[in-house]
């Protein structure tokens, strides 16, 4: 495992599983977490999107972190019907965005609480159980309550804490800075970053448990990652 010029890490998808297995800690601090996500083709640009994120937020820009496909360039998930283990990131692959900023979470937590907590908006979410706001209901107390987090297009829409990351997500630069235009660009808000840790032990001991499954397991990482999906 190495660097290139511009912070890519350059890992095997042989290489993962090995660290998966022999030192998942060190795969998470040392190679998932740090380094420019392989979304972006240069340093410069990865900066500049960045900075974008900052000034849009108020949030520093540490606290932006990129998970999936897009940060190594080939997705760990063991999803067995979209069979994206090994695979590249390409064009019907989202952009997925890690905020790990404590106050900010601490501010959105509060405004989820309250707006859940209100009698109208409880009602409304309960009141067929079978649509997508009692869907997000649902979402929301499962992903913070596994991992310490909560995905933006759960959240209401009217939170004021909100309107800014709205914004900013609807109008970012990703054809000036990307390498793909991206079906989507979605955010994640975690507790902290221990929390992303986490939530990258999850994804591993998935990866594991797949891998080693009794009856059809997941394949073997090779040298290289494989192809793209195509659009249909």
């Amino acid at each position: 495992m190495t660097f290139d010029e511009h912070g890519h890490v350059i890992i095997t998808p042989s290489e993962l599983q090995r660290q998966a297995f022999a030192n998942p800690d060190a795969l998470i601090n040392h190679w998932l977490l740090p380094g420019t996500p392989a979304a972006f083709p240069t340093y410069e640009l990865y900066a500049r999107f960045v900075d974008y994120l900052a000034a849009g937020t108020g949030i520093h820009p540490h606290h932006f972190l990129f998970r999936g496909s897009t940060k190594i360039g080939f997705s760990i998930s063991p999803n067995r019907n979209e069979k994206k283990t090994w695979r590249c990131f390409g064009p019907l692959s989202d952009l997925d965005l890690a905020i790990t900023d404590p106050h900010f979470f601490a501010t959105v937590d509060e405004a989820v609480r309250r707006f859940d907590r209100s009698p109208e908006n409880l009602a409304q979410c309960l009141r067929w159980r079978t649509g997508s706001e009692f869907r997000q209901y649902q979402a929301r107390i499962d992903q913070k309550g596994r991992h310490d987090c909560y995905r933006f297009f759960d959240l209401p829409r009217d939170l004021g804490c909100l309107l800014n990351l709205e914004e900013v997500l609807k109008n970012a630069p990703i054809a000036e800075c990307c390498i793909l235009p991206f079906v989507e660009f979605k955010a994640f808000i975690f507790r902290d970053r221990w929390a992303v840790h986490r939530r990258y032990h999850t994804d591993l001991d998935e990866l594991r448990r797949g891998l080693t499954a009794r009856q059809a397991p997941l394949p073997e990482g090779g040298d290289d990652p494989l192809p793209a999906q195509a659009p249909k």
